[in-house]
């Protein structure tokens, strides 16, 4: 009986961690893809700049 239990347990356990792990990366792709549409159309407009920015060309 306390075989069955932990089990029960355990598998509990991986199964809310694997749903857990699945939430995390699917939220991080709608959040890429959404990025990537808003700085697609953020793109065509002139939008003043505070000051110098960093960009991968100016670090190279």
């Amino acid at each position: 009986m306390l075989t069955i239990i932990l089990l029960l347990l355990v598998g509990f356990i991986v199964g809310v961690a694997l749903t857990a792990t699945i939430a995390l990366f699917y939220c991080g792709v709608v959040h890429a893809e959404a990025v990537r549409i808003v700085d697609t159309h953020l793109s065509g407009i002139a939008m003043p700049k505070a000051g110098p920015v960093m960009t991968m060309q100016s670090v190279g």
